[in-house]
């Protein structure tokens, strides 16, 4: 029993002495500069800005490093450029703090904003506008005159991840009690032009489109406005964000924004983000512009991660 009753105090003196250790360390660590992670904005921990391919990644990868070297110089805060497989890739990396930045089309801002506390601070312009639509188009000559006219009729729509060939159309037409999946000959003619042309060439009654489509067309097509109508327009469709994480600092982001907004002034700046994605400017934004995102999703029912995943 003896020999026991030595052995207590040994054991508490090695406890005391492994807790004084923990805390000189940690002491030292919050002494030394060197041993933390560098501040955000930092070259030892810049802030990341991703985007996602819209055609060729290779262009993509040699326009973002200037961009973020522009960024870079004009706020004082060091960017540096990441380029992500998918939409929902982007997402997930500002949700768990590896990107700061984020280039992201309506679905996905409000996925992030909702899951994430994701901010948008800037949206695209693109023909002189930061909204954009689509419509649904009948032949000239159709006894259609109303979306109600529509049901048991074949259209064409773009792709199920198209916001302006399918999403918003379908939900225009579910406001007027027609589900085109039960009610409707549906076709997925992969592209805004082939919906149009399946139109053209009477292969259906309708077709979903972006509104611009015709005048594009109409080179190759000179009697395209005579020979089709619109028959409806969709409501606003956001264009793509600039979005923040929520915990950047706010001095940070405002000196960042400055130099988003210089850079779309500049015009090499202009050069660089119409080659990144055809974007003419940036302008102000705020999270209500994509409440018809959010009530186009409710009308759907859609599950925006899924809806993502499909997309990508």
């Amino acid at each position: 029993m003896g020999a026991v009753r030595e052995r207590v105090p040994q054991v508490a003196n090695r406890v005391l002495y492994t807790v004084a250790l923990a805390f000189l360390g940690l002491v030292l660590f919050a002494a030394c500069p060197s041993l933390q992670k560098p501040p955000l904005g930092s070259k030892g921990n810049p802030v990341v800005m991703a985007l996602v391919p819209s055609s060729e990644s290779e262009k993509l990868v040699s326009t973002i490093k200037p961009i973020a070297d522009y960024l870079s110089r004009e706020s004082g805060v060091e960017v540096v450029g990441k380029v992500l497989p998918t939409y929902m890739a982007v997402v997930e990396a500002m949700g768990s703090g590896q990107v700061q930045i984020g280039w992201l089309p309506p679905l996905a801002y409000v996925l992030a904003s909702d899951r994430y506390g994701v901010k948008v601070v800037l949206k695209a312009v693109r023909n002189g506008k930061a909204t954009y639509q689509g419509q649904i188009l009948v032949s000239e000559d159709s006894q259609i005159q109303k979306l109600s006219d529509l049901k048991g009729k074949r259209i064409a729509f773009v792709d199920p991840g198209s916001s302006s060939g399918y999403l918003y159309p379908r939900a225009m037409l579910m406001k007027q009690g027609i589900d085109p999946e039960r009610d409707m000959r549906v076709v997925f003619a992969g592209s805004h032009d082939a919906a149009v042309l399946a139109l053209y060439n009477g292969s259906v009654d309708a077709a979903a489109c972006y509104v611009d489509v015709r005048k594009r067309m109409s080179e190759r097509f000179p009697d395209i406005f005579d020979r089709t109508r619109v028959l409806a327009v969709t409501d606003p469709i956001p264009a793509d964000s600039v979005s923040v994480v929520p915990d950047l600092p706010p001095e940070m982001e405002q000196k960042l924004i400055a130099a988003l907004e210089k850079l779309a002034r500049d015009p090499e700046g202009r050069r660089l983000i119409y080659e990144l994605y055809e974007i003419e400017d940036l302008v102000p934004a705020s999270d209500r512009d994509f409440d018809p995102v959010r009530e186009m999703a409710r009308t759907l029912g859609l599950d925006l991660e899924s809806q993502l995943r499909q997309k990508n």
